[in-house]
């Protein structure tokens, strides 16, 4: 077996290869869009699946192979509306290779999978088994902001939130932005008086980066959204980014399963989640589960909370968490997000177990318990999974 490295030292953080050559095959990792030779990532979608494609041929070129032993390929697009721009880019390397192609859109962005769960919630589709919560659900919990509200109003722990607009957005990262504060490929911060800048509707880690601010500065701005936001449509529109106090801690997350028909939903094992700076900005790297037995304590009853407040429901909520030692020493969790949709994590409880999760939430499954392998099970951002002891 061979690895082939750029150098990088993020690579050795997290612990993966550019490419790896085995047995007449060369598997590419996932790459971005980005200009090595400007070091910037250009705006336009096209120009970054060009930067993709050089990438993508110059590693298969050292692995001795060229573009046209390509098989497979997947493209992850952030937002439907990018495809129609990127499609040129695509022909212009793929169209005479032709390999297997699979492009996952990312739906959360710009009200895209509310809308879609609307189209298959509705009429004629109705009846049409799905894995997803309701469209309704969806609407609150894809509005990060609109999640935040939600939350405090069921008095569940969440770090204070503002809505902004893209000039304060833009005032703050000039002015409170602290990327150069960071090394690449540590954990997240430790530091007090952080806070996070997040777009509204965005996924994952896309979008986020740290600003300095102080916490009364948090209490003042909360007061004056929450007497601010007389229209969720209108403040959707103008005031797009967020504001979050940053919580210090260690990053977790749980699952919640609920079956159709009446009944609580189920709460899946904790588990721990990788995150690590890259660019003085955070980066998901995976996790694994479960997490340890003490953090897991704290997140049980908090997931108990949160299940109560979220009633029955149908489909899968991944809750991102954040477990942090108060002064007293108590570990307290604090929920950090709602995901509406299956996550990396999915993947990752799948591997768990061998009972049916997908015919569990469907009510489809002849059992109804969930066995749980004794190995622990860690998986990475691209969903590759291993075992553990």
């Amino acid at each position: 077996m061979k690895r082939i490295s750029t150098g990088s030292p993020f690579e050795a953080t997290m612990g993966y290869s550019r490419a790896i050559v085995k047995g007449g095959w060369c598997f590419v990792s996932g790459v971005t869009g980005y200009d090595y030779a400007t070091m910037t990532m250009p705006d336009d979608i096209a120009d970054q699946a060009r930067n993709c494609f050089g990438t993508i041929g110059r590693v298969l070129a050292e692995a001795g192979f060229t573009m046209d032993d390509i098989v497979r390929v997947q493209y992850t697009v952030a937002d439907a509306a990018l495809v129609d721009a990127l499609i040129p880019a695509l022909g212009d390397a793929m169209g005479k290779i032709r390999p297997a192609a699979t492009m996952v859109i990312a739906p959360e962005c710009g009200g895209t999978l509310v809308s879609l769960l609307q189209q298959l919630q509705a009429g004629h589709w109705q009846s049409v088994p799905n894995l997803n919560v309701s469209w309704t659900l969806a609407e609150i919990f894809s509005d990060k902001f609109r999640t935040y509200q939600w939350l405090s109003r069921y008095g569940v722990p969440t770090p204070v939130t503002k809505a902004i607009s893209v000039a304060e957005y833009n005032e703050l990262r000039h002015s409170r932005g602290c990327q150069h504060l960071f090394t690449d490929g540590h954990s997240m911060p430790v530091n007090e008086g952080l806070g996070i800048l997040k777009p509204r509707d965005g996924v994952g880690c896309d979008g986020v980066s740290f600003i300095q601010l102080a916490g009364d500065e948090f209490s003042a701005a909360a007061e004056k959204s929450t007497a601010e936001t007389t229209s969720v449509d209108t403040t959707a529109i103008e005031r797009p980014w967020l504001i979050q106090q940053y919580v210090p801690g260690v990053p977790c997350s749980v699952g919640l399963i609920g079956r159709r028909g009446p009944g609580p939903a189920t709460i899946l094992p904790p588990a721990i989640q990788n995150l690590r700076l890259q660019n003085g900005q955070p980066v998901y790297c995976g996790g694994k589960i479960p997490c340890d037995l003490d953090l897991q304590n704290a997140i049980l009853p908090l997931a108990e909370k949160l299940a109560s407040a979220v009633g029955e429901f149908s489909g899968y909520l991944g809750v991102d968490i954040v477990v942090s030692r108060a002064s007293s020493g108590e570990l307290v969790a604090t929920v950090i997000e709602l995901n509406p949709r299956l996550c990396t994590s999915y993947v990752g409880y799948r591997r768990a177990t061998d009972s049916n999760l997908a015919g569990l939430i469907l009510r489809e499954a002849t059992e109804t318990e969930i066995h749980w392998r004794a190995a622990g099970t860690e998986f990475e951002a691209c969903g590759q999974v291993d075992f553990s002891s």
